[in-house]
């Protein structure tokens, strides 16, 4: 069975070049989009079972209200912190995923994933040229669940608890 743990929050990334007017989806002040580059810094998942890509592109697009700054991945708005000096930022999601049900005595498999960015905004809060930052994703089974038929397969992950952690690099691509 295989199972893609990576999928969710920062994986589906923002839909490229809609403008503020024309997305209504898009909180707040359009920051712009971008074109990231992640390269693995962290690994004892097993990025090759996980089917993580190294390096990773992809566009993202964000936006910001006041202390706000949201990471838009073309279903929903990630809510994020955006400090006092408009440029560093940070991001945390949890997920739990049901990779098997608990049946009888079995305790099935869940996985939780912790998500964490922080980075830095380059340029003014006017003008924002790109950001850098890093990004990691924890696995974690949860309470007493037996996850051992995920352990060491493609679509599974070398051990767990675990870690995967890029360098993010990226640079606007559009700002309207």
């Amino acid at each position: 069975m295989r199972v893609c743990l990576l999928s969710g929050l920062l994986l589906s990334v923002a839909c490229v070049g809609a403008k503020q007017e024309a997305d209504g989806r898009v909180p707040g002040e359009l920051v712009g989009v971008f074109a990231a580059t992640g390269r693995i810094t962290t690994d004892d998942c097993g990025a090759e079972l996980l089917g993580a890509e190294n390096p990773w592109t992809f566009p993202v697009k964000l936006s910001r209200r006041e202390n706000v700054l949201y990471w838009l991945n073309g279903s929903e708005a990630i809510v994020g912190d955006l400090a006092s000096d408009e440029a560093s930022f940070e991001f945390s999601t949890r997920i739990e995923s049901v990779l098997t049900a608990a049946r009888g005595a079995s305790p099935g498999c869940t996985v939780e994933r912790r998500d964490h960015l922080a980075g830095k905004l380059r340029g003014t809060a006017e003008d924002v040229s790109g950001f850098a930052g890093t990004l990691s994703y924890e696995y974690h089974a949860k309470n007493s669940a037996d996850c051992l038929e995920f352990i060491g397969v493609p679509g599974g992950v070398a051990s767990l608890p675990c870690e995967l952690g890029y360098e993010l690099v990226a640079e606007l691509l559009a700002s309207d």
